[in-house]
């Protein structure tokens, strides 16, 4: 799972969320060509965050490349507790206190960490906090638990988030107007990793990859010498 978000110092930054480090040298091998894919096509350049869950504490970010060395910039959770997070926000909304915008970025993170909610429940449970306030930073958070709810629940779960989401103004944003758009921009990202999973492989000749995912041979052969340019 991943964001990429166009920073105002006109680079991106790429975040990537990881529950397990069993397989690390080919995940630093993927983003980095992940990289170089996405900023060979805007002409800016890429930086990756990797968020880690799932008790990971310490990992390798980095990896040797010859005549570099490339890096990713890790961000540990195991320490963080949601129900410490919740707690605390409860109070100052119980005070009638603002939220800072680190509060909110906490509030983004809550189904990452340790504690005794559940994905669907820190979901839910940030989405209800945040719903009160009516600022950009508040709309942002509630899109970034839309998308964890989107990449981690499904069936009921994912049913009952969309229903707490839809009373907000920007479920009914994202819902009657921005799927779509997001869909879309979802689908050429999982495009991109296909096709790089693909020709990994050295199984099958662009031609067919351009048919079975449905791009152009042009394509193909684009993202073929961008994954050469960084080996």
């Amino acid at each position: 799972m991943d964001f990429t978000f166009l920073t105002k110092g006109g680079f991106y930054i790429h975040i990537e969320f990881q529950t397990t480090d069993s397989k690390v040298v080919a995940d630093l091998r993927r983003f980095r060509a992940y990289e170089a894919v996405y900023s060979n096509k805007t002409g800016k350049n890429v930086i990756t965050y990797v968020i880690y869950s799932g008790g990971i504490t310490e990992t390798k970010t980095e990896l040797d490349c010859g005549t570099h060395t490339y890096r990713v910039i890790p961000i540990y959770l195991k320490d963080k507790d949601a129900d410490t997070v919740f707690r605390r926000l409860k109070e100052k909304q119980e005070k009638g206190e603002s939220f800072a915008e680190e509060d909110f970025a906490d509030i983004s993170l809550t189904p990452l960490m340790s504690g005794s909610f559940s994905k669907k429940d820190a979901i839910k449970e940030g989405i209800l906090l945040t719903k009160q306030f009516k600022t950009i930073t508040a709309e942002k958070t509630t899109a970034m638990l839309y998308a964890l709810a989107d990449k981690f629940l499904t069936g009921d779960e994912l049913v009952e988030i969309m229903e707490v989401l839809r009373m907000t103004r920007l479920g009914q944003m994202l819902v009657e107007e921005g799927r779509e758009e997001g869909r879309e921009e979802g689908h050429e990202e999982s495009r991109t990793e296909i096709i790089l999973n693909m020709l990994s492989k050295n199984q099958f000749s662009f031609e067919e990859i351009a048919e079975l995912v449905g791009v152009t041979v042009e394509k193909v052969e684009e993202i073929q010498r961008c994954l050469k340019s960084t080996r």
